[in-house]
């Protein structure tokens, strides 16, 4: 008899593996740690390290974990076999019976995630919302709390392979270049992410996310419904905050003014009127929100040198955003840029030499180091450097009082580190804090 089979036992994995265990179905697992065999369910009738691919014919179904490379040999034949791809997140749509937020973009969809728990929280109580996906709990461990809304962040590697996508809301923030190494063009990128779209009662996007076709029961920008207050939202942002978080916050506010239209059903609710009352409030709330680690995050100033890390920052328009927060703060200082890592495909020639005005020096680290070099040294002033040790030990002798060093990657951290938290801790313990 065929039976399931998991591939990759990280969180999500393990996390699947319980589910099926938990109705009493027998599966298989494959992990290409063999430390990760610990502790299964009795239900695993297998683990599996290597990628055979005569273990499909025993494969009803696979559950693929988000981790696991499009590229895989093993997936791939999978697919070519017309065995049917699935992910812990159709599993869980398809059983909950809370009213799923699903949010994508390439840059923001963190912060918004958390944004809008906290928001619908302080609406709706704590324990009717919760925070699932890639960030949260594993969405299948939600399944036993009664919960009305649930708040999950979903990327591109997990949108490519759900099958059962349906939401009360589905949010597309921004487009900008990323996983190009994976996805190979922007507009495959795009095709992938619009499918948070799918079956969804309400759609949220801004202009250059825009879905072909607009949704009966409700959509809108979430950039153009605030035109009216974006100074009023300047003044009211928590204090350190860096102004590109507004957008994020409007994205947040409009998820909860459209859960409120849907309660509302009223063709005459006006959406500014809306924004108009309840903005100082919702700012107020924010005042007490905890912002994503890693992300512009000021952490000290260090022999009169101004710190911030924003090693979350994987792709160039994030590292752009970081940019003009530092302009913003600088007040005559000078910026010492230091990005670098894996580019996953961007073109770094893409990027306007405006955008490194004022900036005293970019450092460069990392695997794809001399590509982007050649992409950046006629915009700029560039160094190269073999890793982040020598980045921050060259921007510490270049910068004078005053100066901000600002570590904002613009590549995945995987070439050197496990992920952007680590390359961030370690840039941290170099600084000197």
């Amino acid at each position: 008899m065929k039976k399931p089979l998991i591939m990759g036992m990280g969180v999500t994995g393990r996390s699947i593996s319980r589910y099926l265990s938990d109705k009493s179905i027998h599966h298989l697992v494959m992990d290409s740690c063999s430390s990760k065999e610990a502790n299964l369910s009795s239900c695993v009738d297998k683990f599996i390290i290597s990628e055979e691919v005569s273990i499909l014919k025993e494969v009803s179904k696979v559950f693929v974990s988000p981790g696991v490379d499009n590229n895989n040999v093993f997936l791939n034949e999978a697919i070519k076999r017309e065995i049917p791809i699935s992910t812990d997140i159709d599993l869980y749509l398809s059983q909950t019976k809370s009213k799923p937020i699903l949010i994508t973009g390439t840059n923001g969809k963190t912060s918004v995630t958390r944004m809008t728990e906290y928001l619908l929280s302080k609406f709706y109580g704590e324990e009717k919302v919760a925070l699932g996906g890639n960030i949260g709990e594993p969405v299948l461990d939600l399944l036993s709390k009664d919960i009305e809304y649930t708040v999950i962040e979903v990327s591109s590697f997990q949108l490519e392979y759900m099958q059962e996508i349906h939401s009360e809301i589905g949010v597309f923030l921004n487009l900008g270049q990323d996983h190009l190494d994976r996805h190979k063009t922007l507009e495959e990128y795009r095709r992938v992410k619009e499918r948070v779209f799918l079956n969804s009662k309400f759609l949220i996007f801004q202009d250059s996310t825009s879905p072909l076709q607009s949704n009966e029961q409700g959509f809108l920008n979430f950039l153009s419904e605030f035109k009216e207050v974006n100074e009023d939202m300047k003044s009211l942002l928590p204090k350190g905050w860096p102004l590109y978080e507004t957008m994020n916050l409007k994205a947040s506010i409009s998820i909860y003014m459209a859960l409120e239209m849907l309660k509302d059903n009223s063709i005459n609710f006006s959406k500014i009127d809306f924004i108009k009352e309840n903005l100082e409030k919702i700012m107020t709330f924010y005042n007490d929100f905890s912002r994503s680690p890693h992300r512009f995050d000021i952490f000290g100033t260090i022999n009169n040198v101004l710190y911030i890390d924003d090693s979350k920052s994987t792709n160039i328009s994030s590292m752009i955003n970081a940019l003009e927060s530092s302009r913003q703060i600088k007040n005559g200082k000078e910026v010492i840029l230091i990005l670098g890592g894996d580019a996953k495909g961007q073109d770094f020639q893409s990027i306007k030499e405006s955008k490194f005005k004022d900036i005293k020096n970019v450092i460069i680290f990392g695997k794809d180091s001399n590509l982007i070099f050649d992409s950046l040294s006629s915009k700029c002033n560039c160094n190269v450097v073999g890793n982040l040790e020598d980045a921050v030990s060259l921007s510490q002798n270049i910068a004078q009082k005053g100066d901000i060093i600002l570590l904002s990657p613009a590549c995945s951290s995987l070439d050197m580190y496990a992920n952007y938290k680590e390359r961030g801790l370690h840039f941290r313990s170099l600084s000197g804090s």
